[in-house]
This record gives C-alpha cells, structure tokens and sequence, in this order.
C-alpha cells in the first residue's frame, strides 16, 4: 500500500493521515479529515438540512452570550429553574445535545488554532450556557417540588 507523507492527522479519529485524498476545511483553518471519517461524517449528515444546521451553529453562541452578559444572576437562575421544572423532557434533552454538539463542532475548529482559544468569545459563551444549563439538570435532583417527598432526580 502507497504512503503520502502530508504531515496532518485527522480531527475525527486522530490517526495520521497518509493518503493521497483528504478533506480539509473550506474556511481556511487547520481541520482535516480521512477519507473513512468523511465517508461517514457524509453518511451521518446524508438528508439533513445544512442550512439549518449552520445556522443553529451561528445562533446558539449569540444566545449564550445574551444570557451571560446581558441577563443578572437572578435572571439566569430564574432561566435555569424555568428549564429545569418548565419544559418538558424531552425539548430541555433536545437543547443539551444542540449546545453540545454547537460546543464539539467549536472545539474541533479551535483545537488547530489553540492560540485563538482564550480569546473566542462565541466558544466560552456556549461552554458558560452549557454550565447554565448542568445546573438547570442538577436541580430536580437537588430540591423537592410540592407534593413529591423525594427529589426527582437529574433530567438527562
């Protein structure tokens, strides 16, 4: 089997990359995939809506920015206990795994470029709302509602 020596491991599963096709990122940063990992990255995203997705990606750290510099500490645990005791399940489950996913997506374009970590505003939002909300998980556990003699324990 040929060998290409081109110096970059892939961000997905970090292996070296040593073929002559890989796909790196169309915004100029450091982020390169093998080939196997973009076969399945495609399969993953096969039939979702892109622009959808993108724009989430732009939208929650413009949220999460808002929340931690724009509303009080009473607000933000008055936020926090309305996602906590307020939304269903299932829609608070949903908003985790949107934040986390906005979190990784971020990580893997900063961890090439970690000089520009300390400064990404957009990125220390959206770990500071993924706190918010570990806390906003953590109270049903912590305090019992009226007519419940346990805590229910975490959400997710």
């Amino acid at each position: 089997r040929l060998s290409y020596r081109t110096e970059r491991a892939c961000d997905n599963c970090d292996e070296p990359i040593e073929d002559n096709v890989y796909y790196e990122c169309s915004e100029g940063c450091q982020v390169d995939f093998c080939q196997k990992c973009h076969k399945r990255l495609e399969a993953l995203f096969a039939g979702l809506d892109v622009e959808h997705a993108t724009w989430v990606a732009r939208f929650l750290p413009s949220v999460a920015e808002y929340v931690l510099t724009r509303l009080d500490a009473a607000s933000r645990r008055s936020l926090a206990s309305e996602l906590a005791f307020a939304w269903p399940a299932d829609m608070f489950d949903r908003l985790v795994r949107a934040v986390v996913d906005v979190a990784d997506a971020k990580v893997v374009h900063l961890q090439d470029m970690s000089e520009h970590i300390v400064s990404d505003v957009e990125f220390w939002s959206t770990v500071g709302l993924l706190q918010l909300l570990y806390a906003a998980n953590q109270m049903p556990a912590n305090e019992c509602r009226f007519g419940e003699l346990l805590p229910r324990g975490p959400r997710v």
